[in-house]
């Protein structure tokens, strides 16, 4: 361990050890870190704002998690297919989408069968409205 050998081999077995317990733990959860092991949609973090022009969206926000999420995971609870936006470090996944309120509503009770805190939010251009 005094030589520069050693203390090269210790460091690689710890690098090697970590990275196949990390690998590992990845696999459990269901979360992919290397971004070519899934496909992936590209969702730029809308600006949260009130706007008073443009077309509503609506859609109902179920989950939100610290990571992205494979797209069969049990998380998700068999919804699909499920869409998410960033905002700040917080992944929040939604369902369903649609210009009708009405018809977001009635989709939003089948939804909280399995997640009770389910809820609509709007989009306007493309925009979180608060």
């Amino acid at each position: 361990m005094k030589s520069e050998s050693g203390q090269e081999s210790m460091a690689n077995s710890v690098y090697l050890a970590f990275k196949e317990y990390k690998r590992e733990y990845d696999k459990k959860s269901h979360v992919f870190t290397n971004p070519q092991q899934q496909k992936t949609t590209v969702v730029n973090p809308p600006d949260t704002e009130i706007t008073s022009g443009g077309v509503s969206e609506y859609r109902i926000q179920f989950l939100t998690a610290s990571r992205k999420l494979a797209d069969n995971s049990p998380q998700l609870k068999g919804l699909n297919p499920v869409d998410f936006y960033i905002d700040g470090t917080t992944y929040k996944y939604t369902y369903g989408q649609s210009s009708d309120l009405s018809e977001v509503t009635k989709t939003l009770k089948t939804v909280q069968r399995k997640f009770k805190d389910a809820f609509i939010i709007e989009f306007r251009d493309g925009k979180r409205v608060k």
